[in-house]
């Protein structure tokens, strides 16, 4: 899996000390998902180290495009706007359903 395509080149993460290829795979692909603004679902084994792998990836990314983070956010969060009824009036905005939990999503 080549998730460096098209990208200008691969970033060099600041770990405490030298990344098990897993903690690397695990860096390059969160790093990737950033940078291409996707969303994405992770998982590995107890004990691999996925919280540091997380905290130095998602750092190295903010600090590789640190030059207009802000902007960079707003191009990709859509904007809120308020609606209004039909006669003008401020209409009461739809609220979003609350999130499946995993537990939840597997008994339905």
């Amino acid at each position: 899996n080549n998730s460096w395509q098209g990208m200008a080149s691969t970033p060099q993460f600041h770990f405490p000390y030298a990344p098990y290829d897993i903690q690397q795979q695990f860096m390059n692909e969160l790093y990737a998902v950033l940078e291409r603004g996707q969303v994405g679902v992770f998982e590995s084994p107890t004990g691999t180290g996925k919280s540091l792998s997380i905290i130095c990836s998602a750092l190295q990314w903010i600090v590789d495009n640190q030059s207009n983070p802000r902007s960079y956010m707003l191009e990709r969060t859509p904007p809120v706007t308020a609606s209004t009824g039909q006669d003008g009036s401020s209409a009461t905005p739809t609220p979003t359903p609350p999130v499946k939990t995993r537990e939840r999503a597997c008994r339905a």
